[in-house]
């Protein structure tokens, strides 16, 4: 039997979730560099509650699978996000 992967679930769901005292809104002199927008993880937020897979998120948002991925970690690495 194939195991589950782990879902992905807002820490906070009830909360605003702060992406400005995080570092993650990009500075105008950063938007260059940053590979992702903020409202594409405002939108993974909203999706990661913790009946979608990963492969789920992307299909709903459109965007490549390995993306999501990334931007999961990012949003892990910041609390924004855990794993059930």
């Amino acid at each position: 039997m194939a195991s589950v992967p782990p879902l992905p679930v807002q820490e906070r769901p009830q909360r605003e979730p702060q992406l400005g005292r995080r570092g993650l809104y990009p500075t105008l002199s950063q938007k260059a560099s940053v590979t992702y927008s903020s409202q594409q993880l405002l939108d993974i937020l909203a999706y990661a509650d913790g009946t979608r897979l990963p492969a789920d998120i992307a299909e709903v948002l459109g965007l490549p699978e390995n993306y999501i991925e990334t931007l999961l970690k990012l949003l892990k690495s910041h609390d924004l996000l855990i794993e059930e």
